[in-house]
């Protein structure tokens, strides 16, 4: 074999390698191999809200630790995730009893999680998967028992206490009392 035909055959070879790679999935267009979730978890900084509340990244902490309780998505690579492994997920959570609301949550945070990568350099993944979160999740209504009501409007402040007045006495919800006019009075 010539040197022409020996370089052609270790071009052919390594492309052949590379499709290879890319087949199994263990290849990644932007850096490389991409970490697992757990491994990401564990070196990215912590996740916050906006207004960087406490509470806010203790969820987020909390709902992670969820997510990694699910072997197949803390294995996978983050190039890896898609909506298959996320609704995976779900019909494992929800065969455990979770709740809708709590299992939200976790799509929420995989969804921070993932963002992250994004926009991490270098970049671990190209786009984020289609994430959905469920139907159904029941909402937390707080309802002023007629005990607490007193002490509630003696601590607000004035105009608040006569619109929270206003809407203790007839049920109003707050779109419909700001929207009252003297004409509705």
């Amino acid at each position: 074999m010539n040197t022409k035909q020996t370089n052609k055959r270790t071009a052919e070879d390594m492309e052949n390698a590379h499709r290879t790679k890319l087949a199994q999935g263990d290849a990644d267009l932007l850096t490389g191999k991409s970490p697992t979730l757990a491994t990401y978890a564990a070196t990215m900084p912590p996740l916050t809200s906006k207004t960087g509340k406490v509470k806010s990244t203790e969820f987020y902490a909390d709902r992670l630790r969820a997510l990694l309780e699910f072997a197949p998505l803390a294995n996978a690579r983050l190039s890896h995730i898609d909506t298959g492994l996320v609704e995976q997920f779900k019909a494992a959570r929800l065969t455990e009893g979770d709740a809708i609301s709590s299992i939200n949550g976790c799509l929420r945070t995989l969804r921070k999680t993932l963002g992250a990568a994004q926009d991490q350099k270098p970049r671990f993944i190209a786009a984020i998967p289609k994430i959905r979160v469920m139907d159904g999740a029941m909402q937390n209504d707080f309802i002023l028992k007629p005990e607490d009501q007193a002490a509630y409007l003696a601590a607000c402040p004035d105009p608040l206490q006569d619109i929270a007045g206003l809407i203790v006495e007839t049920g109003l919800r707050l779109g419909e009392a700001i929207a009252l006019t003297w004409a509705d009075i």
